[in-house]
């Protein structure tokens, strides 16, 4: 019995570091997990694909063949890039000049890295997206962000020096792993208690 116990909370600690080596921003700014990082404009819907064009290449790309103006296709299944649109995409390779979404993606409001900025800022909580906007705007060049996130502010350091703050009308933002976290965590306390329970009446 202790043995299973053991081997269970292993697997599980083994699982928990796996689910929190890195959320999806760390993954995209640190270019983990992807093999590329582009702006890319959308031309037009092909298929289940979308023929765009890359406009700028950030440092985090790992596929040193992909170049500003050369064309690639971006898996699109379900429509969620739209045609004649500016977007930052976080990439894997599925072949030649095909690829899919790997991380994440936003929609973009220029085609100049150095002035572009997220259109859409229900992803997630607004110093967030401002970390993003200094992200993509230094063309992957800034990644050193920390945050303090408070149940009436935000608070958002960038490198050290500069402090940017946003006051909330809501209350805290948890991100999806700490709820993930804690539905795993219950079931896991819930298992334990069973096995001590049963092995009590043996």
């Amino acid at each position: 019995m202790k043995k299973n116990i053991l081997i269970f909370f292993i697997i599980f600690f083994i699982f928990l570091q796996n689910l929190f080596a890195c959320d999806p921003m760390g993954c995209v700014m640190s270019g983990q997990n992807e093999d590329a990082l582009l702006i890319v404009e959308t031309k037009k819907q092909v298929n289940n694909n979308i023929e765009t064009i890359i406009l700028s290449v950030y440092p985090q790309t790992k596929l040193k063949s992909l170049k500003s103006g050369q064309k690639i296709f971006i898996k699109n299944k379900e429509n969620k890039l739209f045609e004649n649109k500016y977007y930052l995409v976080s990439l894997y390779k599925i072949e030649n000049n095909l690829f899919e979404i790997a991380w994440d993606f936003f929609e973009l409001s220029s085609s100049d890295y150095k002035k572009a900025k997220i259109i859409n800022k229900n992803k997630y909580p607004e110093i967030d997206i401002i970390a993003w906007n200094y992200f993509i705007q230094s063309r992957g060049g800034i990644t050193e962000f920390s945050f303090n996130y408070g149940e009436f502010e935000d608070g958002l350091t960038i490198k050290n020096f500069k402090v940017i703050t946003v006051k909330k009308n809501k209350n805290i933002i948890f991100s999806k792993n700490y709820f993930i976290f804690i539905i795993i965590f219950s079931f896991s306390l819930l298992f334990f208690t069973l096995l001590l329970l049963k092995k009590s009446k043996k």
